[in-house]
C-alpha cells in the first residue's frame, strides 16, 4: 500500500510538472506586441506611445516632417500626394522576433469616397500600399506590404498584399472589390519560415477565408515593428484604426480586451447618447483644463465645436465588443487530461 501510494504521488507531481512546462511554454509564445487605438490628441502621430500599450513610440523611418501622419478624432490619418516632396513614414517598434516565429497584425481601414481609383493618374497599375510589417532595414524588410489596387469588379477599390514586394499587382488581390466609406477589419501575417505573407478580411477566426503571397528568396526576416506608409504617386486618404501586433492570429484578433470607449462617450458607458451631450453643453467653453468626462473629445483640454461635430459623427454608436481570449486547445486538453488522470489514479491507488 506504501508503494502504491508513493507511486501515485510520483506520477502526480510528474504529469502535474509536464502540463506546466507545456502550459508555460503556450504562454510565453503567445504575446501582444503593438496595441494602438490612436487615442491621442489630434496632431502628429510621430512620438506618441501606443495606448493602451505595449509598443515603442512611433518614430519616422523616412522624411521625418513631410506631411506627417495625423492623429484625428482618435484614428490615424494617411495623407497620400503626387508630386515633388516627402511624406512621413512611421513604425511603432518592439523586440525584434525570431527568425522562425510568424507576425501577425489586426487593423482596421477606411476610404473615404471622392477618390475615383479607376484613374490611372490618381492610382497606377502597381497599386499603394499603407501598412506593413517593418524589419529596420529599410525598403528592402518591408514585409507584407498591404494596400489598394484599381477595381476590377465593379466596386471602388481592390484590397491586396505583397509578401515581400511594393508591386502591389504582384502579389495577392481579394477576389471582391470594397466600398468607400466602410470601415473594414484586416488581419495579416508574415510567416519567416516559409516567405509567405496572408491576408484575412473580417475574419471571424483563423479557418475563415484568406489570400497568401509567397515572397521568393526573402526567408529569415526577423520583424521588429509595424509600419505605416504614405506615397507621392497616389492622391487620396486612408483612416486606420484599432491596430494590434501579436504573435499569434487570435491574440491578433482579440487584442487584449480592455474596455474601448468611443472618443464622445464621456461617462464611457459604451454608448454614444444624449447624455454625453449633455455632459459637452453642460462644459462647452472650458478651456485648458477640459479632460474627456468634461466633454472634451478630441484631447485638446478644451471642450468647443470640434467635440460636438465628433460626438455627433459618432451618437448612437457603441465600440465593437471585445474578442474574449481562451486557452489554447492543447492546453485546455492537458488540463482536462489532468483532472481525468488523477481522479482514475486516486481512485485506484487509494
Amino acid at each position: 500500500m506504501i508503494f502504491q501510494r508513493t507511486k501515485f504521488l510520483f506520477l502526480r507531481a510528474s504529469f502535474s510538472l509536464f502540463a506546466l512546462l507545456i502550459l508555460g511554454t503556450s504562454i510565453s509564445e503567445s504575446a501582444i506586441l503593438v496595441e494602438e487605438r490612436f487615442s491621442h490628441p489630434d496632431g502628429n502621430l510621430v512620438g506618441q506611445t501606443p495606448s493602451p500599450g505595449p509598443g515603442n513610440a512611433w518614430s519616422a523611418h523616412d522624411d521625418l516632417g513631410g506631411t506627417p501622419i495625423q492623429v484625428s478624432s482618435g484614428a490615424a490619418v494617411l495623407s497620400q500626394g503626387s508630386g515633388s516632396g516627402g511624406r512621413e513614414d512611421v513604425n511603432a517598434g518592439f523586440s525584434a522576433q525570431s527568425a522562425t516565429d510568424a507576425t501577425f497584425a489586426r487593423f482596421d481601414f477606411t476610404l473615404p469616397s471622392g477618390q475615383d481609383l479607376n484613374d490611372p493618374k490618381i492610382l497606377d497599375e502597381f497599386g499603394l500600399y499603407f501598412a506593413h510589417f517593418y524589419s529596420g532595414l529599410p525598403t528592402t524588410g518591408f514585409r507584407a506590404r498591404t494596400g489598394i489596387v484599381q477595381p476590377s469588379a465593379g466596386g471602388d477599390f481592390g484590397l491586396a498584399i505583397n509578401a515581400s514586394g511594393s508591386r502591389l499587382n504582384e502579389g495577392s488581390t481579394w477576389p471582391s472589390d470594397l466600398s468607400f466609406d466602410t470601415t473594414y477589419r484586416t488581419v495579416i501575417s508574415y510567416d519567416p519560415v516559409t516567405a509567405e505573407g496572408k491576408l484575412w478580411l473580417d475574419p471571424v477566426d483563423v479557418s475563415s477565408a484568406f489570400i497568401a503571397n509567397t515572397a521568393g528568396g526573402s526567408f529569415g526576416t526577423m520583424i521588429e515593428g509595424f509600419a505605416l506608409r504614405q506615397s507621392n504617386d497616389y492622391e487620396g486618404t486612408q483612416i486606420v484604426d484599432n491596430l494590434v501586433v501579436a504573435t499569434t492570429f487570435e491574440e491578433a484578433l482579440a487584442g487584449s480586451g480592455a474596455p474601448n470607449f468611443l472618443a464622445a462617450d464621456f461617462n464611457e458607458d459604451t454608448f454614444v447618447d444624449a447624455t454625453d451631450l449633455t455632459t459637452w453643453s453642460s462644459n462647452y467653453g472650458l478651456n485648458g483644463s477640459a479632460t474627456k468626462s468634461l466633454g472634451d473629445a478630441d484631447s485638446d483640454m478644451d471642450v468647443d465645436g470640434a467635440d460636438f461635430l465628433v460626438w455627433q459623427r459618432q451618437f448612437g454608436q457603441s465600440p465593437p465588443p471585445s474578442i474574449s481570449s481562451v486557452p489554447e486547445p492543447t492546453s485546455l486538453t492537458l488540463l482536462i487530461g489532468f483532472a481525468v488522470f488523477s481522479s482514475h489514479v486516486r481512485r485506484r491507488f487509494i
